[in-house]
């Protein structure tokens, strides 16, 4: 769409204040076209591994819980528990962050979802809960088991990485104005995104990767190299523009609606101005580029922390100004466990022994540093830049946290999710969301083995992975799937393999597939 004059008032100085679109001055073509512009950001988190039990990591339910029948189950929710101790905000034994940043109002724009499944097994990956099911080992390291059945029936299908989805998004980047990176991706080594030609289908699932920023000084240089911040305003717009104001409201064509319309917007710029004092609340400066990058130091899990929490600023900043709005953490797994052993002996000693009670203390305290020295500060930080109509860069960002596997090692059910922000009131707030069908235990886990605490069968990544998209506002025709953004047998996102594994049939029936494509109830505004 073209911008005429009509959307600005201007003064003799050529200064400009953008107004809302008035409808009684557009042409039909104009008033089919008028949308507003996407601003949303998308922050993910990957964290290798995983088995934390479920009371470990969620809190309990409650008995005033509320609930509700969806997908032939009842969903249950609550307002995010929580408690004081040793300075800290305690929500479950495992979330857990500083009081001092996980305060009563970040809280409240936090959410925790349990009940998310990948409903197969893809063994070890870095991608699969981002949307590249095809990345897993499943299919080598499971040979003629049902396992690797699922597996190789799984790994011929890549598909792109939510991320680089919303990276290559018309919907989501329209005009690039000032962004100079669609996506950046932050790591040691390993790969978290993938993007596949014209964002189908890929025929390689290594074909696909994007390579991570490395160190602090590769990320500033591509976003900040060469970079000029924006000149400070002026002075007050309103009264720059104010005769063009007065020749507007006296224009015959303008409705008695669109003239309110346009008093209170007018209104309501001068008056933030006025309580800001003309300062610029999204402060738009570069951070000097950094002399050094953390170094991680073997089984130091503070090291671990230092070097992930060290971007900090430079993403806030980037985000600040409009530089790139898609950044990826990947806490990959070998030499950042954030635990105190690295490399194959987490592998082993805990990653596989979490039913035993000393590797799960371990894993626990793992997943607390992730959540505590990494993802609450950037979150707190987001939550403290304000923009000029009130609203703080958290409040139109996504974040999400997720992890390799689910209640105990190579476990693919109730893996964990914790959010933040609303991207713009697109998802409540505040919540813990519990999807699981307590009524249907999976009579064996995907990856073969049986054990006393065989879960509950939950709601599909495909659906989850859908709903952040769609929360997002990338239409279902930009997703990247086969068949123009579709997939053939369900409507989330991401592959849905065969029903190869014997009785997966009996794990997911009609209810999980049928809904795959919806918006999460509860969490979806």
């Amino acid at each position: 769409m073209k911008f005429s004059r009509r959307w600005f008032l201007r003064s003799a100085g050529h200064a400009a204040l953008a107004i809302p679109a008035l409808p009684s001055l557009l042409t039909p073509l104009e008033a089919r076209a008028q949308a507003a512009a996407s601003d949303k950001i998308f922050i993910g988190f990957m964290g290798a591994y995983g088995g934390c039990w479920a009371d470990k990591f969620f809190p309990a339910m409650g008995a005033a819980a509320a609930s509700r029948t969806y997908a032939g189950r009842t969903v249950r929710s609550q307002a995010l528990p929580s408690t004081q101790a040793n300075g800290e905000t305690v929500v479950s034994e495992v979330i857990r962050g500083r009081s001092t940043e996980l305060t009563p109002r970040l809280l409240g724009k936090m959410n925790l979802v349990q009940g998310i499944d990948l409903p197969f097994d893809v063994n070890h990956h870095s991608a699969a809960t981002f949307g590249n099911f095809a990345q897993g080992d499943a299919g080598v390291a499971g040979g003629d088991s049902p396992t690797g059945i699922s597996g190789r029936a799984i790994s011929a299908h890549p598909r792109a990485t939510i991320d680089q989805v919303l990276a290559n998004s018309a919907a989501f980047y329209g005009n690039l104005g000032s962004v100079v990176r669609r996506s950046v991706t932050i790591s040691t080594f390993g790969n978290l995104s993938y993007w596949y030609p014209g964002g189908g289908e890929g025929k390689a699932v290594n074909a696909g990767e994007i390579p991570p920023s490395m160190s602090l000084q590769q990320l500033w240089d591509l976003l900040f190299a060469g970079f000029t911040a924006p000149k400070p305003a002026r002075g007050p717009v309103v009264d720059l523009v104010l005769e063009d104001y007065k020749r507007l409201r006296t224009n015959p064509r303008l409705s008695k609606l669109d003239k309110a319309r346009l008093d209170e917007h007018v209104a309501r710029v001068a008056e933030i101005q006025r309580r800001l004092g003309l300062a610029t609340p999204t402060a738009c400066t570069a951070p000097a580029r950094p002399g050094a990058t953390p170094q991680v130091q073997g089984n130091n899990p503070q090291s671990h922390s230092d070097y992930y929490g060290a971007y900090k600023d430079i993403v806030v900043a980037a985000l600040s100004c409009g530089l790139t709005r898609v950044v990826s953490y990947l806490f990959q797994g070998w030499d950042t466990t954030f635990g105190t052993l690295i490399n194959d002996p987490f592998h082993q000693l805990v990653s596989h022994k979490t039913d035993e009670a000393a590797a799960q203390v371990d894993m626990d305290q793992s997943r607390t540093r992730m959540f505590r020295d990494v993802i609450v500060p950037l979150a707190s930080t987001l939550d403290s830049v304000t923009a000029a109509d009130g609203s703080s860069l958290l409040d139109r960002t996504l974040v999400y946290f997720t992890q390799e596997h689910g209640t105990y090692g190579h476990c693919q059910e109730n893996i964990p999710v914790v959010t933040f922000g609303s991207a713009r009131g697109a998802l409540k707030t505040g919540l813990h969301v519990d999807y699981r069908d307590l009524t249907r235990h999976l009579p064996q886990h995907y990856d073969g083995s049986v054990s006393a605490s065989t879960p509950y069968v939950g709601l599909t990544f495909h659906q989850m992975l859908g709903s952040m998209l769609q929360w997002l506002d990338v239409p279902k025709t930009q997703w990247g799937g086969p068949a123009n953004g579709a997939e053939s047998n369900h409507g989330g996102y991401g592959y849905r393999p065969p029903d190869v594994i014997p009785r997966q049939s009996n794990w997911r029936n009609a209810y999980e597939w049928a809904v795959a494509g919806e918006k999460l109830p509860i969490l979806s505004a």
